[in-house]
């Protein structure tokens, strides 16, 4: 109290997370914005049947990438929603993922390491992205499609194409990794 004054208050203290295991039981770590959320949030749009729940890191939908493209479409997403897949990269691997969406969407796409460390963002297109990363370090890998609560933003279905890619970085350039500042192992 303050001079003999009393006033509930609230106290909140904003952490950035790095991955789900930096958030309290029951939240998991937004990968894009950085901040914990509640896992029981009730989404109104967004659902996908044998894709949910899929709104986290720990709970990604698993894409197995055996040499043929995975295609999903029409996928719904709005700003409440984010979707997360899991893929796993071999040795001497790498991928490429198209998004495609609506005109006068903005609807983004991502590529985390496992622990949540960033490695690249797709290139905007008109009505979608291209992610490039034929180099990468064998490992699990997350894509991130988010569509952030901007003004107007509505509802809307994206389609995504996932490719593995073969071959080794040869040349520093072609070497995909923290905001491009990895470099090959090799001559």
């Amino acid at each position: 109290s303050f001079e003999g004054s009393e006033n509930a208050y609230t106290q909140v203290i904003k952490v950035q997370c790095q991955s789900d295991v930096d958030c309290a039981d029951g939240s998991s770590c937004h990968l894009r914005n950085r901040w914990c959320y509640a896992d029981d949030r009730e989404l109104s749009c967004g659902v996908d049947e044998g894709f949910e729940p899929n709104e986290s890191a720990g709970t990604a939908t698993e894409l197995t990438l055996d040499g043929a493209p995975v295609e999903l479409a029409d996928i719904a997403i709005c700003p409440e929603d984010e979707d997360y897949y899991r893929v796993e990269i071999g040795a001497g691997q790498g991928l490429t993922a198209t998004l495609l969406h609506g005109d006068n969407t903005e609807v983004d796409l991502f590529l985390f390491k496992d622990n949540g460390q960033f490695v690249s963002a797709g290139a905007r297109r008109r009505t979608g992205e291209e992610l490039r990363a034929p180099y990468l370090a064998a490992g699990s890998y997350l894509l991130l499609v988010d569509m952030q609560n901007y003004q107007g933003a509505v509802p809307t279905t994206y389609d995504l194409t996932v490719v593995l890619e073969s071959g080794l970085c040869t040349r520093d350039p072609d070497c995909t990794g923290l905001a491009g500042r990895e470099f090959c192992d090799g001559d």
